[in-house]
């Protein structure tokens, strides 16, 4: 990025680290390995930081709040509340730190559309601070063009559509701009019906059919009854996770403000239950259990309860990506900048493995997951584990920006950008053989 003509000489420095920072991570969002992906998210995080600080010098504003310290970037950002795409970076941030603290493997793909997400928030700062325009060295590489076949779009829209759940014929959604997203519910052949109210900002919907809770950008859960669309504040801190029969599993509300772990809620006795305070997250409910990832010993495991109580099982070690059913249970490890999905039993002894895999969903003996492709794109795959058998086989859909496939009865719901301008939530029969399959 050039140095615009309406920039203070004592804001360039900061404006030029900003561009080397961008055009390093462009640099490596082209590549094709998961080290490429950390480089990315963090060098994206490091331009955000210094391109916030030149516009606050160029404003004339202090970026010293005591000496030796310059502000951060969520303080720097702050002071920027006029940029419309500033949730997208508060979730770059929230990437940053998962790697940085927890040591969170970081995938390529991801990182594409981070970089994506984070270039609108670049291109929205220079026109509206510096009066430029984003350059065509940093404009993110166009993905390839090919088809989904057969796929149903589940509720036709411009807008990115994210974070599908599934139960009783009930879908839900969020959808919207990437600054302002929104809960949408469709129920079998109705039209899709928006459930949050204008102003706010709500994403990562789970149901159980007669409920659903989302997360709001404000911070904590809200609660929505089907039937009558009311809408309740549940939490002031959280995010929900799981959603099935009375009970609702959310990670990060802890009143006693330590770690944020995994806790449940039961919707009949408005009752919560605080299962595990360690740094917990993406716990999954089955009908007697509640699983969930944990970060211990400088490892993700996947732990384990039951419901009702009792104690916490340990299932395995430098894992994450929990998938579970009352008998079996999916996840993902990433040894040596490989890629594993294993299905095992509940004392952790595999019964199906798959590499190049991730976000694992499992119902019943059928297996969905995105696997990655020898360029570091990802195709979506449905498999039987009583037989090997792989029952559908998609060659490209892109990289979800929330969750991943989800199976219900015969169809598997995912995020798509293929042929498609935005991540669109689309349906497929998982019988149904691709025509451009041989």
């Amino acid at each position: 990025m050039e140095s615009p003509e309406k920039i203070k000489a004592i804001a360039k420095p900061f404006y030029r680290a900003a561009s080397q920072s961008f055009e390093h991570a462009k640099q490596h969002v082209d590549g094709n390995t998961d080290s490429d992906a950390v480089q990315v998210i963090l060098s994206l995080d490091n331009g955000v930081e210094m391109l916030l600080k030149a516009i606050l010098m160029n404003r004339g504003d202090d970026i010293m709040p005591r000496k030796g310290f310059s502000l951060s970037l969520p303080d720097a950002l702050a002071r920027c509340p006029d940029l419309k795409n500033a949730p997208s970076i508060k979730i770059l941030r929230e990437r940053r730190d998962n790697h940085q603290h927890l040591a969170a493997p970081s995938q390529i793909q991801e990182a594409k559309e981070l970089y994506e997400a984070t270039m609108e928030f670049v291109a929205e700062a220079l026109e509206t601070e510096f009066d430029v325009e984003l350059s065509d060295v940093l404009r993110p590489t166009p993905p390839p063009k090919t088809p989904t076949s057969v796929a149903l779009i589940i509720s036709s829209s411009e807008e990115l559509q994210r974070d599908i759940s599934i139960a009783d014929d009930l879908l839900v959604w969020a959808e919207g701009e990437s600054q302002n997203l929104a809960v949408y519910m469709k129920e079998k052949d109705k039209n899709p019906i928006k459930l949050t109210p204008i102003d706010e900002f709500e994403y990562m919907p789970v149901t159980n059919g007669n409920f659903i809770a989302a997360r709001r950008q404000q911070e904590g859960v809200v609660l929505y009854d089907v039937s009558t669309r009311k809408r309740r504040v549940l939490s002031e801190t959280g995010l929900p996770n799981s959603m099935l029969g009375e009970w609702l599993s959310v990670q990060g509300v802890n009143p006693d403000d330590g770690p944020a772990g995994i806790s449940l809620y039961n919707l009949v006795r408005d009752e919560w239950d605080h299962v595990s305070k360690g740094m917990g997250d993406t716990s999954r409910l089955t009908s007697e259990h509640v699983f969930w990832n944990e970060f211990s010993e400088e490892k993700f495991q996947v732990k384990y309860r039951k419901i009702t109580g009792g104690e916490i099982r340990t299932l395995a070690v430098g894992a994450n990506h929990v998938s579970p059913t009352d008998e079996l249970v999916a996840w993902t490890e990433y040894p040596d900048e490989k890629i594993i999905t294993h299905v095992t039993n509940y004392a952790g002894k595999d019964v199906y493995k798959v590499e190049n895999a991730t976000f694992p969903n499992l119902l019943d003996n059928k297996l969905t997951y995105l696997r990655r492709l020898p360029d570091n794109s990802y195709g979506m795959v449905v498999a039987d584990i009583s037989t090997g058998q792989e029952l559908l086989d998609e060659d490209w859909v892109g990289f979800p920006m929330g969750r991943g496939p989800q199976l219900f009865q015969n169809d598997v719901y995912f995020e798509t950008k293929a042929h498609q301008q935005r991540n669109t939530i689309m349906s497929m029969n998982i019988f149904h053989k691709s025509p451009h399959k041989k």
